[in-house]
């Protein structure tokens, strides 16, 4: 059982990754009041429909009500996924996936003209 950050850390290649899933651990964490990563896991064996609908709620809560991006949402599903397949919990992860919501992408991004990005080349 990987009931700490570091152990959960150690099974990362990346740094950057244990840091972004770890962020995303402690969020999950704050939104169902709990305080330690093996919270999480009291009674994961016996019920993981209920874990499922919850990881559910989070999302839809992220997207509806925090108004967070897919691409965010989906790190911090990213992170719940791992947590909980290194734990050896299994989830019906293509339905809790389908929660996401569609992947858009914004097309109002800032475009720069010529002389702007020529004015950022000049100021690096």
């Amino acid at each position: 059982m990987l009931a700490t950050y570091a152990e959960l850390s150690a099974s990362i290649r990346s740094e950057a990754t244990a840091h972004q899933y770890k962020g995303a651990l402690r969020r999950y964490l704050a939104y169902r009041k709990q305080e330690e990563l093996s919270d999480l896991l009291e009674g994961a064996q016996a019920q993981p429909k209920i874990i499922e609908s919850d990881i559910i709620a989070y999302l839809v809560y992220l997207k509806q009500q925090q108004k967070i991006s897919w691409s965010s949402r989906n790190g911090e599903l990213s992170a719940l996924k791992h947590f909980y397949k290194m734990n050896d919990i299994t989830l019906n992860w293509y339905k809790i996936g389908r929660y996401l919501g569609e992947h858009t992408i914004v097309e109002d991004r800032t475009k720069y003209s010529t002389v702007q990005s020529n004015l950022v080349d000049l100021n690096s």
